[in-house]
């Protein structure tokens, strides 16, 4: 009950920043193009979905963390780098492609533009397709897929239609630019080392039974 009390109030708090963040900002400056209706029933319906995904992974990682004993800490981290390397890497590598129709792109004169300057970065494109956009990459014009020096270029439905050679090369290059600075491998160590310092110092302030009983447990391990 604690738990789902705790989710909930951070629900109520979060909407309504979340609802001038995402949405309201971006109107003002002509951004946003969604109506304000459609925007917050899709907004309250990914809201509810997160709550019921949330309540049994929170009642499994209890449970996890019970199992674990005194080391529940470290298994809440190794969860949290296995987090990091989908969300930041694997969904950059293959996993777009699951259940997502694509289509190969057939303008071979920009097929032969992009490659060209792929190359000249040591790239080669492996294959360009067309795909609709997940709608959780609202601001993604461009994905590079794959691993290595070896990429496959998504370009995003609405771009064909927005987008010269040009500005999809740049769209292109800009992605390539996180591909070869690492940006992600450095953004997966940073937050694992923020979430090993986090949960590293809620497993030496769990040894006092004050930590459990602030939030209401007896005692946890």
């Amino acid at each position: 009950a604690l738990v789902i009390g705790v989710l909930l109030l951070m629900t109520l708090i979060e909407f309504p920043f979340g609802w001038y963040a995402r949405f309201r900002v971006q109107e003002s400056y002509g951004y946003m193009r969604t109506p304000r209706l459609p925007w917050l029933k899709r907004a309250l319906s990914e809201t509810v979905a997160g709550l019921l995904y949330m309540m049994p992974v929170t009642a499994l990682l209890l449970t996890l963390c019970a199992w674990a004993g005194p080391y529940w800490w470290l298994l809440i981290w190794i969860l949290w780098v296995g987090y990091l390397f989908w969300r930041w890497y694997l969904t950059r590598a293959e996993s777009i492609f699951w259940h997502r129709r694509s289509r190969p792109y057939q303008n071979e004169a920009v097929t032969q533009y992009l490659q060209a300057h792929l190359k000249r970065f040591g790239y080669e494109i492996n294959g360009i397709v067309i795909m609709n956009r997940p709608r959780h990459w609202m601001r993604s014009n461009v994905v590079l897929a794959g691993s290595g020096r070896h990429v496959t270029v998504i370009i995003f439905a609405h771009a064909l239609n927005e987008l010269t050679a040009r500005e999809l090369l740049a769209a292109v290059l800009h992605e390539l630019g996180h591909l070869k600075g690492f940006h992600s491998e450095f953004r997966i160590a940073f937050f694992a080392l923020l979430g090993l310092a986090a949960t590293s110092l809620f497993g030496l302030a769990s040894r006092d039974p004050a930590f459990f009983i602030g939030f209401g447990f007896l005692r946890c391990c």
